[in-house]
Order: C-alpha cells, then sequence, then structure tokens
C-alpha cells in the first residue's frame, strides 16, 4: 500500500465518522418526529390557554361570532383556540424540520466535497 492509498484510506474512515456523528441514521427520524409532536402539544396547549383568556376578557367576540349562549362562551373559544394551536404547532414543527434537514444535508456535501478536493490535491 502506497502512501497515498494510506492517506486516502485514514482521510475516508474520518468523513465517514464524520457524517455519521451528524446525521445519527435513524435516531434523526425519531426525534424529528418527536420534534413535530412536541411542538403540535405545545402549541395546542398554547392555543386552549389564550382561547379560555379570550372567553373571559372578551366574551362578546364568540357570543357574535358564534351565536353562542353564556355557557357555550369558553367551551368555543378553548376549541377553536386548541384546533388553531395544533395546526400551528404542527406547521411550525414540519419548517424546523425541513429547515435542520436541508441545513444536515448541506454540511454531508460541504464534507464530501472537501474530501473530494484534499484527494485531488494529492
Amino acid at each position: 500500500m502506497n502512501d497515498r492509498q494510506i492517506y486516502e484510506s485514514s482521510f475516508q474512515s474520518t468523513v465517514d465518522a464524520e457524517i455519521e456523528r451528524t446525521l445519527a441514521g435513524d435516531k434523526m427520524i425519531y426525534r424529528s418526529l418527536y420534534l413535530v409532536i412536541a411542538t403540535t402539544i405545545m402549541f395546542g396547549a398554547f392555543g386552549g390557554i389564550v382561547g379560555w383568556l379570550l372567553a373571559i376578557l372578551t366574551p362578546d367576540y364568540y357570543r357574535s361570532r358564534f351565536d353562542a349562549l353564556d355557557s357555550e362562551v369558553w367551551q368555543i373559544a378553548v376549541g377553536s383556540g386548541v384546533t388553531q394551536g395544533l395546526f400551528v404547532g404542527a406547521l411550525v414543527g414540519c419548517v424546523v424540520l425541513l429547515a435542520t434537514a436541508w441545513y444536515r444535508s448541506r454540511i454531508k456535501a460541504a464534507i464530501v466535497q472537501q474530501f473530494q478536493q484534499q484527494v485531488q490535491d494529492n
């Protein structure tokens, strides 16, 4: 084995280790799924709290929008707040997931490009 082959072999193992470390294989899929679920739940809870506060502070808004009785105002407010919060949470989680995936793909491409450049230089 000549010096060039030894260099390429050691550099390739370093690149493989770096790619494996940054991408983290199957764990990335589960972390991404947990991220979307967590943001969906958090935003849903936050939306419910905001809806409940709006029902307390401005009950006339919901009465006029939904033809609701006094006893139904808080139910409508919390229900619509949770629904909107769940939608926004899922959307935010998916946007963060896509941004992270794009960023990691760019890291991998940069590592491969750097490897190719160093092999050509030697």
